[in-house]
């Protein structure tokens, strides 16, 4: 019985890990759609005096 003990508790924390895994891979997943949407508002508003700098810097 005793020597069962640490293996259960293994699996647990196992379990314990992917499930925190899974649901930081989400939060990842989740901040950096909100990172892109917030570079596509952004290159919205100044994408065109972007490429004007651009090209002056061409030129």
């Amino acid at each position: 019985m005793h020597k069962n003990a640490p293996i259960l508790d293994l699996s647990a924390l196992c379990n314990v890990t992917y499930y925190q895994c899974k649901v930081m891979k989400y939060f990842h997943y989740k901040q950096s759609l909100w990172k892109m949407q917030i570079r596509v508002i952004i290159l919205s508003f100044y994408g065109d005096n972007y490429r004007i700098q651009q090209k002056n810097v061409i030129k």
